[in-house]
């Protein structure tokens, strides 16, 4: 009987060959964007169980996307915590660089998601190539427009890196291959929250409403507040053409209605499970890329089913 038993503690033991506490901190829990990112983790930690690797993940995030202070005490937690590696989307460039190298002194190591930094300690950064996804944007508007307007740029908040780069991508390629394109408004921020971005909606609206032909809003905050001030006014159905960011639901819908003429997917469901299977392979000694591109395509009327939002397509994780 004493063999038995000593048996089934040395199989119980050794079911699981390597265990790893991962820490996930996205900007927040409410847009779909981010529990796609925790789905896609959830898948890779499944397929890791497969291959006898426990990962015991711990999704924290902020209050909203500018919750710079949520996002800090989550890392103080996992040093406290001595987790085995920290997978973040960084709600600022530059402030979230220290906290974050505090940690890298602690012997924790850093996966960099969708946002990045400025200047900092990351083994990898798992991302969309978010300048691509603003050249995709102004391509879309400078085809609907025949190559001539007037079009507005909604910017999203101060140093946030992902939509920084995708406005940079959007008046380089507007700049680029459409000259008699005129960008007449684009010192107008949405900021984090979504009632403040209708106030800012409105306000670029009453200001360029009579002459804008087209808006690009690089995210889902701004896409939605643009999307409800354009309904407001009677200004939807294709009168002033947007293109948004990110394939969720409402945007989908939209597309649907012709109140959207498009929107950059991204894959974030691909973007959470390779940000864990990244880490993963660093903590085993594993050579990893320093930059994984996850991919993005603009989502049409044309191209409707391949909405990468839905964590249940096929090909994603």
């Amino acid at each position: 009987m004493k063999r038995i038993l000593v048996l089934i503690l040395c199989l119980s033991s050794s079911l699981w060959a390597e265990t790893y506490n991962v820490s996930l901190i996205t900007m927040d829990s409410v847009n779909a964007h981010w529990k796609s990112v925790y789905v896609g983790a959830l898948n890779a930690r499944n397929d890791l169980r497969k291959q006898n690797v426990d990962i015991k993940l711990t999704w924290s995030y902020g209050a909203n996307p500018a919750d710079i202070k949520g996002q800090i005490a989550a890392i103080n937690s996992n040093i406290k915590d001595k987790v085995s590696g920290i997978i973040i989307s960084p709600s600022d460039a530059v402030q979230l660089a220290q906290p974050l190298a505090a940690a890298v002194a602690a012997k924790i190591p850093v996966i960099i998601i969708d946002s990045g930094l400025k200047e900092g300690p990351q083994i990898s950064f798992v991302r969309t190539d978010n300048k691509k996804g603003g050249a995709l944007a102004a391509q879309r508007i400078g085809t609907l427009l025949n190559g001539k307007g007037k079009v507005a740029l909604f910017r999203s908040q101060k140093g946030k890196d992902s939509t920084d780069q995708r406005e940079a991508g959007f008046c380089e390629r507007l700049k680029e291959q459409f000259p008699d394109i005129q960008l007449i408004s684009d010192d107008v921020y949405a900021g984090a929250d979504l009632d403040e971005a209708k106030k800012a909606a409105r306000g670029l609206i009453k200001a360029h409403g009579h002459e804008i032909e087209a808006i690009f809003a690089p995210n889902q905050t701004t896409a939605s507040a643009m999307l409800f001030v354009l309904r407001e006014a009677k200004l939807n159905a294709g009168k002033i053409k947007l293109i948004g960011f990110d394939s969720y639901p409402e945007a989908v819908d939209a597309i649907k209605l012709n109140d959207m003429q498009g929107s950059v997917a991204q894959n974030p469901v691909r973007m959470g499970s390779q940000g864990l299977l990244t880490l993963v392979k660093h903590l085993k000694g594993e050579p990893v890329d320093a930059e994984i591109d996850t991919g993005c395509l603009m989502l049409t009327n044309e191209n409707i089913n391949d909405n990468l939002m839905n964590p249940s397509r096929p090909g994603l994780r």
